[in-house]
């Protein structure tokens, strides 16, 4: 696995990249957790099993945001296998790197072709992708700052996947 430190509105983040068929083991909390933080994956694929039990727990796939997401993690405390399908890209916010607190983050996906209205005085985390606002192109992972109104943000006319953004506050 690699990792990316990245700066989000005075929130540390960082971008992972495994490769396919990549495996990690995750010791999970005695309450049957792993309260690292934040995840959202952004590409790829990622299924996980809790070894003790091999019960399944949903799989990870672009636009998969935990926050979005309570109790479906296992049942049980143990050891979650993590196997990556495909190269697989998500971003992490963590406790033990923000101790002052993780902001409450919200997704926004833009489609190719369906543009995204986005509030004046929002903050933009662009993670994977690319963005037109105002004719200029922005290319994740990148801060954007909207200040000066609503805006509307789409992707570029020849883009053929989503273009993938956490809204900080």
């Amino acid at each position: 696995m690699k990792t990316k430190p990245i700066a989000a509105f005075g929130t540390l983040v960082f971008l992972c990249d495994t490769e396919a068929n990549e495996t990690r083991n995750y010791a999970l909390s005695s309450d049957g957790s792993y309260q690292t933080g934040y995840y959202y994956y952004v590409s790829g694929l990622a299924r996980n099993t809790l070894i003790e039990t091999g019960e399944v727990i949903p799989d990870r796939t672009p636009g998969w945001l935990n926050l979005e997401h309570p109790g479906t993690g296992p049942s049980t405390p143990g050891t979650v296998k993590i196997e990556y399908l495909e190269d697989t890209q998500w971003l992490c916010i963590p406790h033990k790197n923000n101790p002052q607190g993780l902001p409450v983050v919200t997704k926004l996906i833009v489609e190719p072709g369906t543009p995204a209205n986005i509030a004046g005085g929002s903050n933009l985390l662009l993670v994977r992708g690319k963005l037109l606002i105002n004719n200029r192109l922005f290319t994740g992972p990148t801060q954007i700052r909207v200040r000066s109104g609503d805006i509307i943000a789409t992707t570029p006319a020849d883009a053929t996947e989503p273009s993938y953004c956490l809204m900080f506050p």
